[in-house]
């Protein structure tokens, strides 16, 4: 029996969804998409039938959208002019846009990806039956903001030369160098520019994880923007030697505006696709570098999770302090990792209280909080399901920041009982954060704001935080 040829059609798409979905309508359907922009004609396939809407593909961009069509515009015309022009900065395209599948916005200007944005989030809020309006807080760096970046080893196709840096768009095995990109600044380019161009002149296999052969692995570079220091993070397998002091001479040779302050090395055959702990060497300086908040310092070692975008998450940090003010009352700071949202909202309040799951991130909060001479602030490292049976009632006040698989049914229910007077919810997924939301209001819970942080200009990702008052 031969399959039924799909047939190919035509879609205008007329609205994007949170979070990388468009929607068009067919013959009266609705129809929603995986990636594209409105305002683009494409061509695609229907798929299956969901509830309400069904599911479809796209082939090809047939035509850009309106605002695309502006930008481009923009792009020939700043071409043109001087490059110290005012408004050359806001038509930044990089040289691997076509390849990358870093940047989804980078065809438009600016503010129409926010007008996209908020309108996604507000489809979102009503998705979900909440009416509230919310804030919207666009990104004070929209260029150049990223502190970390990592960067993988492997080849341009097969068989082709040694490149280190991201996946290809659709083509997970091979990678493109991400020349010119625009959300890290010259630091990072040179650096990564340089490492590459080390081991290609040394023939240096990247590590093959089917074969279970070859070196190279990852590179990791970190940088504190408000201190100006660096780190360069090396992994590897065991399947290769590394001229340390030649290593780092050359990263010492390069001409940053930043200092290099640590140069480490794992080593590990972890068949992860992810950088993963093993053997560490430090082959220059110390393990950590320091970025300063607020007036605190708070350190970053090789493994630590800390928000990729200080610029945006002060504006953010702040916004929850103001929130909270001075009171009384018990903050709990659920989920709390290094603590750096614990040790600045200790210089406001009586007492907090961070709670978190993972030994080592509550090792290196209570190194911020010495660090610091913070002695208002405790570290409880324990899971957050059973502390929760210890909040202090009416008289707590709740921070919630957890990973993107948000919180258990049974964590929200516990909370729910609990009765805190104040839960401020913080949620890089903000589609967990409506379901979770829902359940508090019908608990009883009044929203009393809600804020949407733009920290990753020219990606769909959000960062929302919802006010909730018993």
């Amino acid at each position: 029996m031969t399959r039924k040829k799909r047939e190919l059609h035509e879609f205008y798409l007329e609205k994007n969804i949170y979070p990388n979905k468009s929607m068009s309508t067919f013959e009266g359907e609705k129809v929603v998409f995986r990636g594209g922009l409105v305002g683009q004609k494409v061509s695609g396939y229907l798929g299956k039938k969901k509830d309400g809407y069904r599911e479809g593909t796209i082939t090809d961009i047939l035509a850009m959208s309106f605002m695309e069509e502006d930008y481009a515009y923009e792009i020939i015309r700043g071409s043109q002019i001087d490059d110290e022009a005012e408004d050359k900065d806001s038509i930044r395209l990089c040289d691997n846009y076509d390849e990358c599948s870093g940047c989804f916005f980078q065809t438009i200007f600016i503010e129409d990806e926010i007008d996209i944005k908020v309108d996604m989030v507000r489809g979102l809020l009503d998705e979900y039956g909440i009416e509230d309006d919310f804030k919207f807080e666009a990104n004070p760096i929209p260029f150049e903001y990223r502190n970390k970046m990592e960067y993988s080893f492997g080849d341009s196709c097969l068989g082709g030369d040694l490149v280190l840096g991201l996946n290809k768009k659709g083509k997970y095995h091979e990678k493109t160098p991400t020349l010119g990109c625009n959300l890290i600044d010259i630091d990072f380019r040179k650096i990564r520019g340089a490492v590459e161009s080390y081991f290609r002149e040394k023939n240096t296999p990247f590590y093959n994880k089917i074969k279970k052969e070859g070196f190279l692995k990852y590179l990791v570079i970190r940088k504190a923007h408000f201190t100006g220091e660096i780190m360069v993070h090396l992994v590897t397998s065991s399947k290769g030697e590394l001229l340390e002091e030649e290593f780092v001479n050359m990263l010492k040779s390069l001409d940053l505006k930043a200092d290099l302050k640590s140069v480490v090395w794992t080593v590990t055959d972890s068949l992860q696709d992810a950088v993963v702990k093993g053997d560490l060497k430090i082959l220059y300086g110390e393990s950590f570098i320091t970025e300063s908040l607020f007036g605190l310092n708070f350190r970053i070692s090789p493994f630590s999770f800390f928000q990729p975008n200080v610029f945006s998450i002060k504006k953010l940090y702040k916004k929850v302090s103001d929130i909270i003010g001075e009171t009384e009352k018990k903050v709990y700071d659920l989920y709390c990792g290094t603590g750096t949202i614990s040790i600045i909202l200790s210089k406001n309040v009586k007492e907090v209280i961070g709670v978190e799951l993972i030994e080592e991130a509550c090792e290196a909060a209570n190194l911020n909080k010495k660090l610091n001479g913070i002695e208002n602030v405790e570290f409880i490292c324990q899971n957050v399901d059973e502390y929760i049976e210890n909040l202090d009632g009416e008289n707590s006040i709740v921070v919630l920041d957890p990973p993107r698989s948000g919180i258990s049914p049974k964590t929200i229910g516990k909370l729910i009982d609990k009765k805190a007077s104040k839960i401020i919810y913080i949620s890089c997924n903000p589609k967990k954060l409506m379901e979770d939301a829902v359940k508090l209001k019908d608990a009883g819970y009044k929203i009393k704001d809600i804020f949407v942080f733009d920290q990753f200009t020219r990606t769909y990702h959000l960062e929302m935080v919802m006010v909730f008052e018993i």
